[in-house]
C-alpha cells in the first residue's frame, strides 16, 4: 500500500481503535513507513495541528526516528531548510511535549537536560535570543498541561509524574534565570514578555505538584519584586496593557 497521507492516517486510526491482530499488522505497516525515505515528504503534512492528536503523535515519533536514525539520507543541501521546519515554535510544542510526556520515563530518561542545553541562543545562531527562550519557556510549559490531559495507563501515569516532579526543581532555576535582573541595570520593561512566559512556565510547574514552599521561595521573592517593578513602570514602549502586566502576579501568587 502506498504510503500517501490518507492511507497513513487511516493505518493510525487502525492501530488505535481496533482488535489486536489489526493493530499488529497496522504497527507493522507504519513501522515500514517511518523507516522509508518517503517519511521526510510526509511527516510535515501530519504534524499539521488539523490532523488528529494520535496522527501528530506518530508523525511526531517518525519525525524523531528520522533524525536520529536515518540522519544519512538528508542530503547536505537540504540540512538548513530542514533545522527551519523543526524549530517553527508551533511544530516544535505540538510534538515534542507529547514525544517527551511518552518516552521520558525509559526512552529518553535525560530529556530535560538535553532540552534546556539545545534552546541555548549560542546552538541556534539564526534566530533571535529572546525568541529561543520564549521557544525554551514555552515548550517547558505545556509539558506539565500535557500530562494532565494526556491519557496513559495508571503505571505509567506514576512513572511520568515522578519524573517531572523531579525535574520540577530544575525547571524552576531556569525560570528563575529567566527573572533574575541584571545587576547593572535590574529589570527592563522590554523584556515583559519573556517575564510573563516565565510566570506561565513556573505556574505550570509548581501546580503539577512536587514542590514544597521552600523550592518556590526564589521565584516568588522574583515574582513580588517583578510586580512592584511593573506596578512602577506602566507606561511602556509596547503599550502592554496593565491586565497582562498583572498576570505575572497572578500566575504566580494564586498557586
Amino acid at each position: 500500500m502506498e504510503y500517501t497521507v490518507d492511507n497513513l492516517e487511516k493505518a493510525v486510526t487502525l492501530f488505535y481503535r481496533t482488535e489486536a491482530l489489526q493493530q499488529a499488522e497496522a504497527h507493522q505497516w507504519l513501522t515500514e513507513a517511518q523507516n522509508s525515505p518517503q517519511a521526510w515528504s510526509f511527516v510535515w503534512e501530519l504534524l499539521s495541528p488539523h490532523r488528529s492528536s494520535e496522527v501528530q503523535f506518530f508523525a511526531a515519533t517518525t519525525l524523531h526516528t528520522k533524525l536520529m536514525k536515518h540522519w544519512n539520507e538528508v542530503p547536505e543541501d537540504h540540512y538548513e531548510l530542514l533545522k527551519k521546519r523543526i524549530l517553527r515554535p508551533l511544530l516544535v510544542m505540538q510534538w515534542l511535549s507529547a514525544y517527551i510526556i511518552h518516552t521520558v520515563p525509559v526512552h529518553w530518561p535525560n530529556a530535560f537536560e538535553e532540552l534546556v542545553s539545545s534552546f541555548q541562543p549560542h546552538h541556534l545562531p539564526n534566530v533571535e535570543p529572546e525568541r529561543v527562550v520564549w521557544i525554551l519557556l514555552e515548550i517547558l510549559t505545556v509539558i506539565p498541561e500535557e500530562f494532565q490531559s494526556t491519557t496513559l495507563a495508571l503505571n505509567q501515569r506514576n512513572r511520568v509524574r515522578t519524573v517531572l516532579e523531579g525535574a520540577s526543581k530544575d525547571i524552576l532555576r531556569v525560570v528563575e534565570m529567566c527573572l533574575t535582573p541584571l545587576p547593572s541595570s535590574g529589570f527592563d520593561i522590554t523584556n515583559l514578555t519573556t517575564y510573563l512566559n516565565a510566570a506561565r512556565c513556573a505556574s505550570a510547574w509548581i501546580q503539577l505538584g512536587g514542590l514544597n514552599i521552600e523550592e518556590c521561595i526564589g521565584v516568588m521573592n522574583l515574582l513580588i519584586d517583578l510586580t512592584c517593578f511593573v506596578y512602577w513602570n506602566k507606561e511602556d514602549p509596547d503599550g502592554l496593557s496593565m491586565e497582562k502586566k498583572w498576570n505575572c502576579q497572578s500566575y504566580g501568587l494564586n498557586h
